[in-house]
């Protein structure tokens, strides 16, 4: 019993990691603006592909199907890690944009494609594919952010958000989960080596 106690103890202890103010933008789920019509956004060439999940967040919140063939279609994939210091956030788009949101409040943010970095986030979504074709989507509003010493691994669809989570660094060594989280780790050094040069 006094274990238990302790145990209880320790948990309200734990406070969640700070959350990068930029967080919520990264899954492409926010309302749209007053306006905007999700099938019009759909039917345009060229928007970002966060545009493109607020789009298909948007149908879904009214009812409307999504097509079978478009459900696991993969337009996102965010990577979250609840680090001692706080939350880490490595995010890849299928128009090869990115982000990282670091725990300290700093943030990179890539929108210029190139093959050097497009070769990383093909590498994250490739990852991101074989976990999406084994796993179903989540029919519950998102989850909070991953607390310390857990992971996330995000996947970001039309038909939906599928995701799978488990404690940090166990679950980066899930045969699944690990060449997701590799490639995540690699984009997230290759996004930092571009504020260096």
């Amino acid at each position: 019993m006094r274990d238990t106690v302790a145990m209880l103890n320790w948990l309200k202890k734990k406070k969640p990691p700070e959350v990068h103010p930029l967080y919520q933008t990264l899954f492409g789920d926010l309302p749209l603006e007053p306006g905007q019509d999700a099938r019009t956004m759909l039917a345009m060439p060229g928007l970002e592909s966060r545009r493109y999940l607020q789009a298909w967040h948007a149908l879904r919140a009214r009812g409307a199907a999504v097509p079978p063939e478009k459900e696991k279609e993969l337009l996102g994939v965010v990577v979250e890690v609840g680090l001692e210091q706080g939350l880490d956030a490595v995010a890849a788009y299928s128009d090869y944009s990115a982000r990282y949101l670091n725990f300290s409040g700093a943030a990179i943010i890539w929108d210029t494609p190139e093959p050097a970095m497009n070769a990383h986030i093909d590498a994250l979504f490739a990852a991101g594919r074989q976990i999406i074709d084994l796993i179903g989507v989540w029919d519950q509003p998102r989850p909070a952010p991953v607390e310390r010493g857990m992971a996330r691994i995000n996947l970001l669809a039309p038909g939906g958000l599928y995701f799978g989570m488990g404690p940090w660094p166990e679950f980066a060594q899930d045969r699944l989960a690990a060449p997701a989280f590799t490639a995540a780790q690699r984009l997230m050094m290759a996004l930092m080596d571009k504020t260096r040069t």
